[in-house]
């Protein structure tokens, strides 16, 4: 089962408070009391403000993490946590995603991590790459994220193999790998929808 497609859960959720506030005000002016249409057009762009905010939020803890990350290949704790809290409130309170895609999937992309981490004893991923995928579970819910997840493996190995060819990079150079994550994410986040729809094309 496949998270509904952002585009539709944001329509519904307009109409549906658009709705609302439409019948609402319509009482409001029957009973007697003046009703300005100006206040009535900004309620019916308060539902798409919210999903806006919401992706800001997620972009701005993505570009920290991003840039920290190619800095110092450093995922820290204390961006991560907070960033995982708030995306779990916003999906949970705006209904884009599941419930269950939600915590599913950032327990699975964490758990691949951490079975990385622990068969290597730390020198496949680190700690911070666990806490990483948990996020991208928590921002996107399981199958985007999975898809999110693909797309870093993906590019990050095509990187590699561009650098080592120039010779900027050994095989033995590490890589921070948080930085594809973070593109990843911000991929599916705008864009994972029509990629999922695009490829599954193939297979109808």
């Amino acid at each position: 089962m496949s998270e509904r497609p952002l585009k539709n859960s944001r329509s519904c959720l307009s109409r549906g408070l658009r709705h609302l506030l439409t019948v609402g005000f319509t009482h409001v002016s029957e009973a007697g009391f003046p009703v300005q249409g100006n206040l009535i057009e900004f309620f019916n762009g308060l539902s798409e403000s919210v999903f806006l905010i919401r992706d800001l939020v997620f972009v701005g803890y993505l570009v920290v993490i991003f840039v920290y990350d190619l800095r110092y290949m450093l995922i820290l704790d204390r961006v991560t946590i907070p960033a995982m809290i708030i995306a779990i409130t916003l999906n949970l309170w705006l209904g884009i995603i599941p419930t269950w895609s939600i915590f599913v999937g950032g327990l699975v992309i964490a758990a691949f991590f951490w079975i990385q981490f622990f068969v290597s004893r730390g020198t496949w991923v680190g700690g911070g790459d666990i806490r990483m995928g948990a996020l991208m579970g928590f921002m996107l819910g399981l199958w985007h994220g999975l898809a999110a997840l693909f797309f870093a493996y993906v590019l990050g190995a095509i990187v590699s193999v561009l650098l080592v060819l120039v010779g900027k990079a050994s095989r033995k150079t590490p890589i921070p790998f948080g930085v594809f994550l973070c593109v990843g994410t911000l991929v599916m986040l705008f864009a994972g929808q029509s990629i999922l729809d695009w490829y599954f094309g193939f297979f109808v």
